[in-house]
Order: structure tokens, then sequence, then C-alpha cells
């Protein structure tokens, strides 16, 4: 599974920015695990930043989730 982008500068709030990005990464992980470990399961994340500037930072990412013995896949960009 894909992480999101880090903040490569140093400083408070590239800090405050990177730990929240890994706050999200390993929420995501935490809720992807139980389906990750069943058969023929998957959650395949793609991240992708649709703008960078010194003051401002806009990410996405395209998640695709299939759980083993549910009904559908299901797929939501955040």
């Amino acid at each position: 599974m894909e992480s999101l982008p880090r903040l490569v500068e140093n400083g408070p709030a590239a800090g405050k920015i990177n730990a929240d990005l890994e706050r999200i990464d390993r929420q995501i992980r935490d809720d992807a695990s139980p389906c990750r470990a069943r058969p023929k399961s998957w959650w395949y994340r793609e991240t992708k930043v649709s703008f960078a500037s010194p003051k401002f930072l806009s990410l996405g990412a395209f998640n695709d989730v299939y759980c083993d013995g549910a009904a559908h896949p299901f797929t939501f960009l955040e």
C-alpha cells in the first residue's frame, strides 16, 4: 500500500504536517490489515501531490478495496 508523501523541509510546521501524514497512513494500514490478511482480498492505494507551494499542499489518495466475503469491492478518494 502506497504511503502519503512527506515534506523534506525542516521546521515545526513541516514536522507537524509529516506527523499528521504518518497518523493518516497508520490509520489506513490498521483499517486495511484485517481485510488484507484474508485470501483473495486487496487494498490498493495510489497517492498523488496535486499542488505544492511554500504555503499550500494538496494531496490525493485513490483507494481500491476488496475484502473476501464482502458483497462487492469499493473505491474511495481522500
